[in-house]
């Protein structure tokens, strides 16, 4: 029963959503009046553009509704070839966002929990931080909705690198240098922090933005292709996670987190368009003039 609740509110949520401007561009008569809709599909796309961005001016929204219009006629049938597909730009991304996000470490460590801690000397708090953790993550993960649309996807996925790598740099020392109670402290909150920082930041951005990235027309095939490389990243790290652990220890574990997210940051800096607030036909251009550069 209490999980039906989430699914009730999100339901209403979606009766309440305006019908997407791309569709009302697109649509004929009779697709429009099967929906009891009146109108002309550019005068109805304007005002579905109006409601979803209701801090914009008209002409600003004119303009995008013309980029909407212009894109769809100059957009052919997508090619079903997977090599097309490897070769779009927005598919180069998005695996670089799976591997960081994979590689970032926390999702490692959380599966792993006991013997990290265990490692760590906090295997008689294994159930305290379990339940903090999951306290934590409950509340980061609604707030990181909010979050990347306020620093921007770029903004959030750079938080997210550098927060994480700051997190891992502070176990590798407190591991290195011993077991005193400020330390173990110091610790179990880096530890809190990355789990915080990645429902935050990685959890959500990196989805949301793969469905930014790609043309309407490639969105589906991109975003299943995304999974492809998320559980595929993921499934190796799983089986290489503990026999690193077995052989290395925790502090270059660690270490090597810590230098993937520094890593990440430079690439989400210098290879990530910032698509927050923007068409999805602006986030394509943009893509293929970088592709040219």
């Amino acid at each position: 029963g209490v999980c039906a609740v989430p699914a009730a509110v999100a339901g209403a949520g979606m009766l309440m959503l305006p019908h997407s401007p791309r569709w009302l561009a697109h649509a004929d008569s009779a697709s429009i009046a099967s929906c009891g809709l009146r109108g002309d599909s550019q005068s109805l796309a304007l005002a579905s553009l109006k409601v979803l961005r209701p801090r914009r001016k008209d002409d600003e929204l004119l303009a995008e509704l013309s980029i909407i219009c212009q894109g769809s006629r100059n957009t052919e049938t997508p090619s079903a070839d997977v090599w097309e597909m490897l070769r779009h730009p927005a598919t180069e991304i998005s695996a670089m966002l799976n591997f960081f996000k994979q590689a970032n470490g926390t999702i490692a460590v959380t599966t792993y929990l006991a013997p990290v801690m265990a490692a760590m000397g906090f295997r008689d708090h294994l159930a305290t931080f379990s339940v903090v953790l999951t306290a934590v993550r409950s509340v980061s993960t609604p707030m990181g909705i909010v979050l990347m649309d306020k620093l921007g996807r770029r903004g959030s996925l750079l938080l997210g690198c550098l927060g994480s790598a700051g997190s891992m740099s502070v176990l590798v020392l407190s591991n290195t240098f011993g077991h005193a109670s400020g330390l173990m402290t110091l610790s179990f909150a880096s530890l809190v922090a990355s789990s915080a920082l990645f429902e935050l930041c990685w959890a959500p951005t990196s989805f949301q933005l793969t469905t930014e990235l790609y043309p309407q027309e490639l969105r589906q095939h991109g975003l299943a292709l995304s999974h492809v490389f998320n559980y595929g990243i993921k499934a190796f790290e799983m089986q290489l996670f503990p026999l690193l652990l077995g052989v290395t220890g925790l502090s270059p574990l660690f270490g090597a987190f810590a230098a993937v997210n520094v890593a990440g940051a430079l690439a989400v800096y210098h290879l990530v368009p910032e698509t927050s607030g923007r068409s999805l036909e602006e986030v394509e251009l943009q893509l293929w003039q970088d592709e040219e550069e």
